[in-house]
């Protein structure tokens, strides 16, 4: 008995198929857990998000939340607490190391400290 040979295009559809029903099923097993301002955050209008160094910011119109225990509870940073922000819109974020880098209305500020305190450039 021969094998038929399979064309390139179906065997594609075939990948393609298999990868969209495993995408389906890891979907569907998923929970979400809403965090807000009971949780510390500083207002629940969110702009951006990052994870890094197992400390997960998030970026507000009212400061920047840093939690350290996977977003049960966050400190909120603001340019009133003392941490440097130069705006408490964080519109964007990046971390790296123990660099946070958070992209505000007032400029970029930059902590060398996991985002404790920040200098504005």
């Amino acid at each position: 008995m021969m094998n038929s040979p399979v064309s390139a295009d179906r065997l594609v559809a075939t990948c393609c198929v298999a990868a969209l029903a495993s995408t389906a099923q890891a979907a569907a097993s998923l929970t979400f857990t809403t965090v807000t301002t009971t949780n510390g955050l500083g207002s629940n209008t969110i702009n951006s998000v990052f994870a890094a160094n197992g400390s997960l910011y998030v970026g507000t119109t009212a400061g920047l939340g840093v939690s350290t225990n996977g977003g049960t509870s966050f400190s909120n940073r603001t340019m009133f607490n003392g941490s440097g922000l130069a705006n408490n819109s964080v519109r964007d974020l990046f971390a790296s190391g123990g660099n946070v880098y958070a992209g505000t209305f007032g400029g970029v500020a930059i902590s060398t400290n996991g985002g404790t305190t920040f200098t504005n450039s």
